[in-house]
């Protein structure tokens, strides 16, 4: 896969994950689309902002008809945008509560999946990177919907790598750990810097791999294999 000459659409891609994801692929000399809520700061000299909430409809689907009039030669999709409520289900927090992170997590990459891939596949090379998470191996307790969220788009990936083999395009699932981000504040320990993740990132971007195991996350997956009590009780408790 090339590293330079591509538009990359990245979701959530201001701050976090995303924001490191894209100064990666800025800094090799991709041109970037930036979708999120609000403006964020500081962007580099080719990205453009394209403000859209995902978690609505047609947000969602305003945003595709954008994307496909005005930036046709897209040729990277990363779904990184997500939300996490922690608590109690149906105690702390309820169905109406979690509407969002649902539509988010799930629907806005089943969405721009479906609206984009007529502009990817008409790319001589192009991606469609989701990022999932180490908590799609084994969920924690006080997060259901979003452990729940995670383990579809791993399951989703993989299926739609099957149905794309033989295509020109590579589907990636970027499978990180504890990230130090705004959404991790207060959580946990022994975090990753978005920035690591990024190198990680980049170097199975490099390689052409289709799952990028960041940090812990590869040894949570091992440990998975061969214990899944174990990997259980490791993240059970985050």
């Amino acid at each position: 896969m090339q590293e330079t000459g591509h538009k990359v659409l990245i979701t959530g891609g201001g701050r976090g994950i995303g924001r490191a994801l894209a100064d990666r692929f800025a800094a090799a000399g991709n041109q970037l689309l930036i979708v999120g809520r609000s403006q964020p700061d500081n962007l580099p000299d080719q990205a453009i902002f394209i403000a859209c909430d995902l978690a609505d409809q047609k947000a969602r689907q305003d945003l595709i008809a954008h994307i496909t009039k005005d930036h046709a030669d897209l040729s990277v999709l990363i779904n990184n945008a997500g939300l996490q409520h922690e608590g109690v289900f149906a105690t702390d927090w309820h169905y109406d509560d979690y509407a969002p992170e649902l539509a988010t997590n799930i629907n806005a990459v089943v969405a721009l999946t479906d609206g984009l891939l007529p502009l990817l596949k008409a790319r001589k090379e192009a991606a469609i990177v989701n990022i999932s998470s180490a908590l799609a191996i084994q969920p924690k307790q006080d997060a259901p919907i979003y452990c729940a969220s995670k383990a579809f788009i791993r399951s989703f990936t993989k299926s739609l790598r099957y149905q794309l083999a033989g295509s020109p395009i590579r589907v990636i699932d970027v499978v990180p750990p504890l990230v130090d981000t705004d959404m991790t504040r207060g959580r946990g320990t022994g975090k990753i810097t978005t920035d690591k993740l990024a190198d990680i990132f980049w170097r199975g971007w490099r390689a052409n791999k289709e799952n990028i195991y960041v940090g812990k996350a590869g040894l949570l997956q091992l440990i998975n294999r061969l214990s899944p009590a174990l990997a259980s009780r490791s993240v059970r408790h985050g």
